[in-house]
């Protein structure tokens, strides 16, 4: 196995010397002020309070800004067509006295480089939850460069990059210090022969991955990247039936763990908030459609208010005629403004509530997709031990119907030992491979429970904020509107 080496950051995303084994190879940084406070021991009373007080929305908030480890910024464009991309200029920092201080060379990675990253630490590490990386392909050609896509997969690339950076495992890997630190060589030998590594910033209407060999043709870049989106999700079908089989069909022999009701638990948890997720993500979706709904209907009766305004009235005294209209016209003016007013309250509940409802759903998929890794090797593991037991009998069997031919015979033995040999091989390498995905995935699960609980926290009082604030907004319009009436 190889040994990981540690990813040592400046400032906060430092490695200790005891996480190491032993001092830092690298001469740490000098403390700074928060440095400092942590090092200060506060009364045992008050220690106690400021344990018991919950965070507020806005400091919840500013905690993700002041603990960033790292910036994405300075989105450029390379290229025009189906062979141009985008870059992001990705810079390590350390925040010293309320200021983001540099650590390291700026490096310009693609958007496709990030799902390369997430893709290569789920395949070497089965048993850590990876932080999910928030995907949106646009739909059109023309819609690639738009400046919400863009600040869209810069603000996400931004976040989950930071968390990475923030894992205790993940963050040691050899792909994450080639991918922040490594140069344009060493990144690129770091991706090696990865056939799908630049892909990422391609138009496309499902979201998958494209293939570069498709940009050697213009007209073959779509049916590649479908063919491959097509491929990736027959594979994950494929693992997931012979998982179900093999635990259906060995269940009697099925290799357990020595804590395998505590996987069972994790398990009902993640069905469980990937159940609440999926609820949340589509109650918001309907309260962003309620809110374009009557932005439209206030704008059509805005126009109609408009209309009456225009009317003539002929059992109305001439003078009274333009004040009536006058009334009209606020009205519909008023009417309008509120339509305006709602259609910005459903945008800015994407921001506020459909966007965060979309990453809570994808951490809990992420939980749920780490189970299932820690499931298929388990399936892995006793489809070897079975196999074990068949060569085991086949070795029986040859014992037991000897062949005539003395040497035909030595050569069946040696034949069916050495497949029993191989059997246990492959039984000692798998059950290696499960101990230590199950070992990860618990260490990973109760981190990720409590990141879960503040994340969701942080985000039912972010939004209950936005709520408040936006129906301050309708209230100010529709008092407007009651005051043109009664004016009128």
């Amino acid at each position: 196995r190889r040994r990981r080496r540690p990813f040592l950051l400046g400032g906060g995303g430092a490695s200790s010397s005891s996480d190491a084994g032993g001092p830092s190879a690298v001469p740490s940084t000098p403390p700074d002020a928060s440095d400092e406070a942590v090092v200060a021991t506060p009364p045992p009373a008050a220690a106690a309070a400021s344990a018991k007080r919950k965070k507020t929305a806005s400091e919840l908030l500013e905690e993700e800004t002041t603990s960033s480890r790292v910036r994405v910024t300075d989105p450029k464009q390379h290229g025009e067509g189906r062979k141009g991309h985008t870059s992001y200029l990705v810079v390590l920092i350390a925040v010293q006295d309320g200021a983001p201080i540099p650590r390291g060379p700026p490096r310009r990675r693609r958007y496709g480089d990030f799902r390369w990253l997430h893709r290569r630490l789920v395949r070497s590490n089965p048993g850590s939850i990876v932080p999910p990386l928030p995907h949106r392909s646009a739909v059109r050609s023309e819609t690639r460069f738009s400046d919400e896509l863009l600040n869209y997969r810069r603000r996400t690339c931004e976040g989950w990059a930071d968390r990475i950076l923030g894992h205790p495992e993940l963050k040691d890997e050899d792909c994450v210090e080639a991918f922040f630190r490594g140069d344009d060589e060493r990144f690129a030998t770091a991706k090696g022969g990865d056939e799908w590594a630049d892909s990422g910033d391609e138009a496309t209407a499902r979201g998958g991955p494209q293939s570069p060999k498709a940009d050697r043709s213009p007209e073959s870049g779509g049916a590649s990247d479908r063919v491959q989106g097509v491929m990736d999700g027959i594979t994950k079908l494929a693992r997931g039936i012979t998982t179900k089989i093999t635990r259906m069909r060995k269940s009697e022999i099925l290799a357990e763990h020595e804590e395998e009701d505590k996987f069972e638990a994790l398990e009902a948890y993640a069905t469980k908030i990937d159940q609440q997720t999926q609820a949340m993500v589509k109650g918001a979706t309907a309260v962003i459609k309620c809110a374009n709904d009557r932005g439209h209907t206030l704008d059509l009766m805005g126009n109609r208010f408009k209309a009456v305004g225009k009317l003539n009235h002929p059992g109305v005294v001439n003078s009274d005629i333009p004040s009536y209209n006058a009334t009209a016209n606020a009205v519909a003016e008023s009417v309008r403004f509120g339509s305006a007013a709602e259609l910005k309250i459903r945008d800015a509940l994407k921001l506020s509530l459909l966007e965060p409802a979309e990453e809570l759903r994808l951490e809990a998929k992420s939980l749920r997709d780490a189970c299932d890794r820690r499931r298929e090797k388990q399936a892995h593991l006793t489809n070897r031990n079975d196999a074990i037991r068949t060569k085991e009998s086949y070795c029986l069997e040859v014992e037991d119907k000897p062949h005539p031919d003395l040497q035909f015979q030595r050569n069946r033995e040696r034949q069916a030992a050495n497949e029993l040999r191989y059997a246990k091989r492959d039984a000692e390498t798998a059950k290696v491979e499960f101990d230590a995905t199950c070992r990860a995935l618990l260490r990973d699960a109760e981190r990720f429970q409590t990141e879960f609980a503040n994340r969701s926290r942080a985000f039912v009082l972010r939004w209950a904020t936005a709520q408040m604030e936006l129906n301050d907004l309708a209230g100010d319009v529709w008092k407007e509107l009651k005051r043109e009436a009664v004016l009128g």
